[in-house]
């Protein structure tokens, strides 16, 4: 008798070993089902991000070039913006006789060019709007 009952025993602590087994493999299936959907979802989001691949490239080439392009011309406009300012320097030594650098006049105006006419160029240069921001010479 005590034989079986010890018997019922272990067959009872090998009942719950089982069952606690049995719900520990369920619930590292459930993880392993959950995380089987993550990365179905991220492969998915991978294939529409591979697809729009070619898109974004040929896109950044394009704005690439445009940039570039954009580069050049504003070489281009500072390079005509500094030939201005240098007819403009020499418009206004022919004028006034001397030379103009950095916002200072040196020379000085010969007796024949002291004419009313002269000295209203030689005040302070009009400057077109267009030039505003580059008024030193």
């Amino acid at each position: 008798s005590t034989g079986s009952f010890a018997f019922i025993e272990q067959l009872s602590q090998a009942l719950k070993a089982t069952k606690s087994e049995r719900d520990t493999l369920h619930k590292q299936l459930t993880e392993s089902e959950e995380r089987r959907g993550v990365l179905e979802n991220e492969a998915v989001a991978s294939q529409e991000a591979t697809k729009d691949l070619p898109l974004l490239k040929a896109q950044v080439a394009q704005l690439t070039r445009e940039v570039n392009e954009k580069d050049m011309e504003i070489q281009a406009l500072q390079e005509d913006i500094n030939d201005v300012r240098d007819m403009y320097k020499s418009q206004l030594n022919t004028l006034i006789g001397g030379e103009v650098t950095n916002g200072s006049f040196r020379g000085t105006v010969p007796p024949s060019k002291q004419s009313a006419e002269v000295k209203q160029t030689s005040e302070k240069p009009v400057i077109p709007s267009s030039f505003t921001g580059m008024r030193t010479f």
